[in-house]
């Protein structure tokens, strides 16, 4: 990780007002504009609002863009020779790293309220859980080999949203520990191995009612292909993206949950919208049933997705 972090990780926790002073101006010219925002992600503009969808911009800003990795020699495939840059993978570490100014500053996502009102809505990445599982034939250097259906590593955080780290300085502290959460290459990873992320709001430009929404994002580790992947979960079609152009990856998210979703004015009212949602959020269901996977930030989202009254232990309001 950079040597940045800690600098700038305070500099947030100063509070959103130094976020707002150095975006705002910017922001609400490029909001109205053709261009893109400072996040690289599209603006809504006049011509984009009835194609693309709130769901759409919040999938595109949370999902990583990771540069990739190519092995060194070529590899063989039988008797057939292919080169190297056919087999791109990215190491962890680049993950963590393209998470990194999101972590400290937040994603910016463009938003389009009531039908008219563009804003764009800030929200800082938090862990919330990561299981790696790996082929026993080829053990861990640091950590012993086990069975596929069992992680070699894994983390489900418990603290409460407001107790815990951003993400990159959490993965920081695992990784002290754990050198391989920084090591690890997606080709290596079985494709069960996946992380779930909860992003949570901080700040909107420009400035007005609080949007509370926040979201609990699930993505998949692996760029294997071996044939076995349950062919239930729609993750086996939501695997990291290369771009040959960019040699980059793309993590889509491939499930999705929300809360005090429907108690802000980002209500999904289009039907597509909504059948997507759904199919998000089934997505989800299956990959934590299918691992029976003890994860408290699902079972916090989960009867809260469709909730029009929101209370719960984990609000600002009521902490306990």
């Amino acid at each position: 990780m950079s040597s940045r972090r800690n600098s700038a990780s305070s500099s947030r926790h100063d509070g959103n007002q130094q976020l707002q002073v150095a975006k705002e101006s910017a922001a609400e010219a490029e909001i109205t504009s053709s261009g893109r925002t400072s996040d690289s992600i599209p603006s809504v503009s006049s011509h984009s609002v009835s194609k693309v969808t709130n769901l759409d911009r919040l999938l595109e800003s949370f999902s990583p863009l990771v540069p990739s990795r190519f092995f060194s020699e070529a590899i063989s495939s039988g008797s057939e020779a292919l080169d190297a840059d056919s087999h791109p993978f990215f190491c962890l570490e680049d993950l963590w790293e393209s998470l990194e100014e999101r972590s400290v500053y937040g994603a910016g996502v463009p938003l389009v309220l009531n039908g008219k009102d563009q804003i764009v809505q800030y929200y800082v990445p938090y862990l919330s859980g990561i299981q790696l599982y790996k082929d026993p034939s080829k053990p861990s250097s640091q950590l012993s080999s086990s069975s596929p259906q069992s992680p070699f590593f894994q983390y489900l955080e418990y603290e409460k949203p407001y107790d815990r780290q951003p993400l990159t300085d959490k993965i920081l502290d695992l990784a002290s520990q754990f050198p391989e959460l920084n090591k690890c290459r997606s080709c290596d990873l079985l494709e069960t191995s996946w992380l779930s992320i909860a992003w949570y709001p901080i700040c909107r430009i420009p400035i007005g009612p609080a949007i509370e929404a926040s979201f609990l994002s699930f993505y998949s580790l692996s760029t294997r292909s071996t044939g076995k992947f349950p062919p239930q979960f729609s993750a086996a079609n939501a695997r990291a993206r290369y771009d040959p152009t960019d040699k980059k990856f793309s993590l889509p998210v491939f499930g999705i949950l929300s809360s005090k979703l429907w108690d802000s004015n980002l209500n999904l009212v289009e039907q597509h919208e909504i059948e997507h949602q759904n199919s998000l959020v089934q997505a989800v269901d299956n990959w934590v049933g299918y691992l029976k996977v003890p994860l408290l930030d699902y079972h916090y989202f989960r009867p809260r997705h469709y909730s029009y009254r929101i209370t719960g232990f984990w609000t600002r309001d009521n902490p306990n």
